[in-house]
């Protein structure tokens, strides 16, 4: 159930940069617990504005009356349009604890402190937390469409304790980088650097920098269909790949000219391993 949040801990509406991510408050989201017992037992959020390329989802997280437990009790969904879910299990003590527990530290990897402020008694310490879930890769051409978050406690401990308060969600998207100084081209024999050129950047290597892919994985070409142009094919090595190419052989997407920069998924029997990079393929 939401309500409209304000000063407490120190945090007022409006938008608020924490562990270098913003997020914007102004309302407080919670479950049942003792202390708000006609609670929900599942929030959930509606994503209205189509998120192109969502590569993280930040919450802002505390747990209430969860003092001396450490039991999973609830977790996170997170659906896209296309129907797949991505569920991280929410555990006290290691990706969530009590608003008040300031002098314990969360276990999980992707979770961390993101404020500390005092109560609206001026006296009590309070804590809210960060908890990152990282897209997938292959998740990431299809849209977020609803965010749940959902509390087991009764179920699984017999008991309305923990709720959950969910003060802020922010969906963090991965940007496709333009090529910023083709003056750096040189002359090449190698093809991959000639791929790489006609896609505006001076060689292969700036091209993996600018989208950050791994030296691990290893660049591939080929010619885009209608045009006498390189695109380049970014995928992990994987059996005998050239033979195993889905959803690259037409360069329009929708029936309509690619225009810019698109980063188009590779499938490899069923899984997408990689994506392709291309400009302006197609007629």
């Amino acid at each position: 159930m939401g309500k409209p949040e304000s000063g407490n801990l120190g945090l007022h509406a409006g938008i608020t940069t924490l562990a270098n991510i913003e997020f914007e408050f102004g309302w407080l989201a919670t479950t049942q617990s003792q202390g708000d017992p006609n609670n929900p037992e599942a929030i959930t959020l509606k994503v209205q504005q189509d998120i192109p390329n969502p590569s993280k989802v930040h919450f802002l997280l505390q747990a209430s009356w969860a003092v001396g437990l450490s039991q999973e009790f609830g977790g996170v969904r997170i659906i896209f349009a296309d129907g797949r879910t991505i569920n991280e299990p929410l555990k006290v003590g290691y990706n969530i604890r009590d608003w008040s527990q300031v002098n314990t530290s969360l276990t999980a990897p992707n979770a961390q402190q993101a404020w500390e402020g005092v109560g609206w008694d001026g006296r009590t310490k309070g804590v809210v937390d960060m908890l990152t879930i990282d897209i997938p890769s292959d998740f990431r051409q299809s849209q977020i469409t609803q965010i749940e978050i959902w509390d087991e406690s009764v179920q699984k401990l017999n008991s309305p304790n923990p709720g959950i308060h969910v003060w802020a969600v922010t969906v963090e998207a991965s940007t496709i980088i333009p090529p910023t100084n083709t003056a750096l081209a040189v002359a090449t024999n190698d093809p991959r650097d000639i791929a790489a050129q006609s896609l505006g950047y001076a060689n292969v290597d700036s091209f993996m920098e600018a989208f950050e892919i791994s030296a691990e994985i290893k660049p591939r070409i080929f010619v885009c269909p209608g045009e006498e142009t390189y695109c380049l094919s970014i995928y992990e090595e994987v059996g005998q790949p050239d033979f195993h190419f889905k959803n690259v052989s037409n360069c329009n997407l929708d029936g309509k000219q690619a225009n810019g920069t698109s980063k188009i998924p590779i499938d490899f029997d069923g899984m997408v391993k990689g994506f392709t990079v291309r400009r302006q393929c197609g007629n």
